[in-house]
């Protein structure tokens, strides 16, 4: 199932607390990687469909942000 153009992959947040901690210190809050790792932190798993919706993010900064975000470890698709 597709929607806005996204497969229906989930993401889901594996950092433990205190290295979260540290990664959000270290980056702006309004960053698109920030505003999605809080958003997942708060929420759990989600689709990159339900982040667009629920950041207000552009599709693009979702999925370059996403992206961005399995390839240092910080999300996995579930």
């Amino acid at each position: 199932m597709t929607y806005l153009g996204y497969q229906s992959t989930c993401f889901v947040l594996i950092m433990n607390k205190p290295s979260l901690r540290n990664w959000l210190i270290d980056r702006p809050s309004a960053s698109p990687e920030s505003l999605i790792v809080r958003c997942l932190r708060e929420r759990g798993v989600l689709s990159a469909s339900q982040i667009t919706r629920i950041t207000g993010l552009a599709r693009s900064t979702v999925s370059t942000a996403l992206n961005g975000l399995r390839k240092s470890g910080m999300v996995i698709e579930s």
